[in-house]
């Protein structure tokens, strides 16, 4: 959920029985417990693509724009790509051609073809980073890329270190992060934790992590990487 002039939006993903494909679309709501209206034509995203996982992001010029998944089930080699495009003023549908800011098999920590869970934060150094989720070697995972133009845009640098890995804890793999601040200035990031049921019966759950900012990057603010 987002709050962009006074209202509150929501981009969700589902598939067009129009183009058979999967998109993103925009619904509305003048407050978080009212209900949620589409304001979008169905899908924002180009007809032709399996699409998911929008974002909104605003840029310092006030410009909005949707960072989202182009599913490696729709690209030419089967390698999953983020993409983003600016967004009309109302958010109803795109005013730019999609650009490509980077592939699924980008980072060092991973040969999986999935990218997903896109969410950007601006440090406050002004730095740009985006956590996406991927495949690491011990599951679902939450790696972070940073914009070396501090654009939307980029060029997107991969991190090599992960802001989350099922190696951290021992338990869970997790993933599909996005990052908020509580009322009392706090720094979490949610996700969901496992990524699939496991053998001991551990269904997909909402976890909670406590972050905080250290030297322009996103570390947890806490000494054993618990969970909550």
């Amino acid at each position: 959920m987002h709050e962009y002039k006074g209202r509150f939006y929501m981009i969700t993903t589902y598939k067009s029985a129009r183009t058979g494909h999967r998109g993103c679309a925009v619904f509305a709501a003048d407050h978080p417990a009212k209900t949620f209206n589409l304001i979008s034509d169905g899908p924002v995203t180009p007809a032709d693509w399996d699409a998911i996982d929008g974002t909104l992001y605003i840029d310092e010029e006030g410009q909005p724009w949707m960072v989202f998944v182009h599913e490696w089930t729709s690209t030419d080699d089967g390698i999953g790509r983020m993409a983003c495009a600016k967004l009309s003023d109302d958010l109803t549908h795109f005013i730019s051609e999609p650009v490509e800011l980077f592939r699924a098999d980008d980072p060092s920590w991973t040969d999986h073809c999935v990218t997903d869970g896109c969410f950007l934060y601006r440090t406050k150094g002004g730095k740009l980073l985006m956590i996406w989720s991927n495949w690491d070697s011990e599951g679902y995972a939450v790696g972070v890329a940073e914009s070396t133009s501090g654009l939307v845009t980029g060029p997107w640098v991969q991190k090599d270190e992960l802001l989350y890995s099922k190696a951290y804890t021992g338990e869970y793999d997790g993933g599909h992060g996005m990052i908020f601040t509580d009322g009392k200035g706090q720094l979490w990031m949610s996700m969901h934790s496992p990524n699939a049921e496991t053998a001991d019966g551990r269904l997909e759950t909402p976890v909670l992590i406590p972050l905080k900012e250290e030297n322009d990057a996103l570390v947890w603010d806490t000494l054993d990487r618990g969970m909550n």
